[in-house]
């Protein structure tokens, strides 16, 4: 949105389909094409919504195999793709945000190392 005329916008960084006026809100005088304006400008919300929100769970789903194989220690050449759905979902809220080191694969393992000793203590305690 933009008060500035869309056709003097020239930095290439919005496509021109993109661009709209804030003047599109302006149908106050009745004009039929202002209100048909209007109304093609918020079928292209609802459906870029739309998009999004279908994007956004695809994404999601994505997130959900790796996670899985992370967890399994499956991941491999995926970590890079895993890594960047997280930091997108996590900016959106959809997953908890992780200190970065909890991300790495060999955290894991280390962390699974620790739990595996624990469990060796607690048994030769249990023993006693």
């Amino acid at each position: 949105m933009t008060a500035v005329d869309t056709e003097q916008i020239s930095d290439g960084l919005v496509a021109k389909r993109d661009k709209y006026s804030k003047n599109i809100f302006d149908t106050e005088a009745a004009d039929q094409k202002k209100e048909a304006d209007l109304r093609d400008f918020i079928q292209v919300l609802l459906e870029s919504a739309k998009v999004f929100q279908t994007r956004r769970k695809q994404k999601m789903e994505r997130y959900q195999e790796l996670l899985e194989k992370k967890h399994q220690g499956e991941l491999g050449a995926n970590e890079e793709e895993f890594l960047e759905l997280y930091k997108v979902l996590s900016s959106y809220g959809m997953v908890e945000k992780l200190p970065k080191n909890m991300l790495d694969s060999k955290f894991e393992e280390r962390l699974q190392r620790i739990l595996e000793l624990g469990n060796a203590i607690i048994a030769e305690h249990k023993m006693e």
